[in-house]
């Protein structure tokens, strides 16, 4: 009889695993969708970590006596690289939805050192990289992690009749916001901003029954939720800023002017093609405002209209079909 009745705590305590290790499939926000328009430059930021990191252990007392179940919850500390994780994911990220040129500017300063190799003579003059060639961008995506929290709770304690078995549980928790600004390079004003959160759970649970002499048991516990509350923040992040950037007008600019042929700073890379027109904006003073001596704005004049002839990689070759001749440095954007 008291081996019947190990062997149903058994099979008990093996349904509640099953039961407490079952875990809510993650929601995940729907992609952005595909994208064909034109792409806009954008350069990512660090992201900054502005939550102190932390650790502590809070555990429920005991009753001498009496067996009640015993809760322990670790609070785990702020990993030291999440922020430079976190600046490779966004840039991945962006890169992959297809809309944006994007600008490496966490590797910049490598950058420049590099060209400055260069300009030292050091470098042989046909393979150094010229300085003055770092493509600007239209608009900055500056990050911050301003809240996060990740902890892991075990319960254990005695289950029926006394010395049979027993049953452990453990819970994980994960929660992270990510605040998000879009920036014009321009002006440097803040455009727009969200806070982008991630939410995540994770559970296990794992019980033992003695048969005998012989203790039987199982356990089941899932991977962290820290990286699932990551992506789920910067899915929310990155739709955020393609949402945004769709009511931004795009922007070019006229790189040199040969005759009747005009050069223009973007090809194929962000889809641009034959047969586009564009606007040529001439940019006129700036509008500083008085009180703090922020740039708020430029005085524009539209000059004329140009078509998109020739279309190679990173340039394209076009020519006016109406106003006056283009010059280097007007702006273009897209003809309504």
């Amino acid at each position: 009889m008291r081996t019947i009745v190990r062997l149903a705590l058994l099979v008990w305590v093996c349904s509640c695993v099953s039961a407490l290790a079952a875990e809510k499939k993650e929601a995940k926000p729907p992609a952005p969708p595909e994208y064909k328009g034109l792409k806009k430059r954008l350069a990512v930021l660090e992201v900054d970590v502005k939550v102190p990191g932390y650790v502590g252990y809070t555990t429920t007392p005991s009753v001498p006596g009496v067996a009640l179940p015993t809760v322990t919850t670790e609070h785990e500390a702020l990993p030291g690289n999440l922020g430079a994780a976190m600046t490779e994911q966004l840039t991945t990220a962006l890169i992959n939805t297809g809309r944006f040129v994007v600008l490496e500017r966490k590797a910049l300063q490598e950058v420049m050192r590099e060209q400055d190799l260069g300009a030292s003579g050091r470098v042989s003059a046909e393979t150094a990289a010229p300085i003055g060639r770092i493509t600007g961008a239209e608009w900055m995506i500056k990050a911050a992690i301003t809240e996060y929290e990740s902890k892991k709770q075990t319960t254990g304690g005695l289950l029926g009749i006394r010395g049979l078995g027993g049953i452990l549980g453990a819970k994980a928790e994960a929660f992270l916001k990510l605040d998000v600004r879009i920036i014009d390079s321009a002006t440097g004003q803040v455009l727009d901003s969200v806070a982008a959160e991630g939410r995540a759970k994770r559970s296990g649970a794992g019980g033992v029954v003695g048969i005998g002499s012989i203790a039987v048991g199982m356990f089941k516990e899932d991977r962290t939720p820290i990286g699932a509350a990551t992506r789920e923040a910067l899915a929310k992040a990155v739709n955020f800023v393609c949402e945004r950037m769709e009511k931004l007008p795009w922007r070019g600019r006229v790189m040199e002017v040969d005759g009747t042929q005009i050069y223009v700073n973007a090809g194929s890379n962000m889809n641009l093609k034959v047969g586009d027109t564009f606007d040529v904006i001439r940019p006129g003073k700036q509008l500083i405002d008085p009180d703090t001596g922020q740039v708020l704005g430029v005085t524009e004049k539209r000059v004329g209209r140009l078509r998109v002839d020739q279309v190679q990689d990173k340039i394209s070759i076009a020519a006016m079909i109406e106003g006056e001749a283009a010059q280097r440095g007007d702006i273009l954007r897209p003809s309504q």
